[in-house]
């Protein structure tokens, strides 16, 4: 079983009928990445599946050790699900055996959206609290915080073309970076419809002030697209690549920030048809 999130290629390996179930469910949900000729596959994963014991806790423990760049990792929410590997090749992932057949999706969800993140970020993207459209070709990211106003923008003016309206993968592609429909979506559940483009503006939206759009200086841009980088912060490494990468979009192509109110299009405010 195959999924891909822009250069990123997972082969899924269940060994046990009900953790088959529980990939075909997530499967089942995952985008269409019709972007795979524009973006190739840079990284292939074979994610081996296995069951562990145990019942879902109120409370899980976080499991955090090594670098997938760097040779050895461990992480997880044990026991809901616990991974390890070796670089970014091969990974086995333990899985919660829970009578409820939901666990197992739950948990394996949850993995990938913690593997994905780590992923991106290994191969100089940035995954974003962002909602994010494709129009005309090109890619528009919308930064925001939790009830920033992502989700009613998605849902007035994506249209066909939404990629998130809640986490933007931002990716390397061909001549510089590109937004590819994310298999995450927020709490309303919106499902990516649109094709992946290359990036044409981030914006920062604040919600409360008159409509305008101005660019952030570099270094605000930076302080933006870190403070919004949809990652756990807590290791240097990952520190350190958000920051990477944050300087070098808040260079091309910039940020801009955005008052939007709410009888406002975003497009009109951009000049976008």
């Amino acid at each position: 079983m195959e999924l891909q999130v822009g250069p990123i290629r997972l082969i899924l390996a269940p060994a046990t009928p009900r953790l088959h179930r529980a990939a075909e469910s997530v499967a089942a949900r995952w985008p269409v990445q019709a972007d795979t000729a524009s973006i190739p596959a840079r990284v292939t994963t074979r994610i081996r599946l296995y069951e562990q014991a145990g019942r879902l806790p109120r409370v899980r423990a976080e499991v955090q050790s090594g670098d997938p760049a760097a040779g050895s990792w461990r992480m997880g929410q044990d026991p809901l699900w616990v991974a390890q590997g070796e670089g970014l090749a091969l990974v086995t992932v333990r899985l919660i055996a829970e009578p409820d057949p939901i666990a197992p999706a739950y948990g394996l969800r949850q993995f990938l959206r913690a593997f994905l993140t780590e992923a991106t970020l290994v191969l100089g993207g940035l995954p974003l609290h962002a909602a994010s459209a494709a129009r005309d070709g090109r890619a528009y990211v919308f930064l925001a915080p939790s009830g920033g106003g992502k989700t009613t923008l998605a849902r007035r003016y994506a249209e066909d073309g939404l990629l998130s309206d809640d986490t933007a993968f931002v990716v390397p592609g061909p001549h510089g970076p590109w937004v590819v429909p994310s298999p995450f979506p927020g709490r309303e559940g919106l499902a990516a419809s649109g094709a992946a483009a290359p990036l044409a503006r981030l914006v920062d939206l604040v919600k409360g002030v008159p409509a305008e759009v101005r660019p952030l200086p570099r270094a605000d841009g930076v302080a933006r697209l870190v403070l919004r980088a949809k990652v756990p912060g807590h290791r240097l490494a990952i520190r350190e690549r958000v920051l990477d990468a944050a300087i070098h979009l808040a260079t091309v192509p910039g940020v801009l920030r955005m008052g939007l109110p709410p009888d406002r299009s975003p497009w009109s405010l951009l000049g976008v048809p």
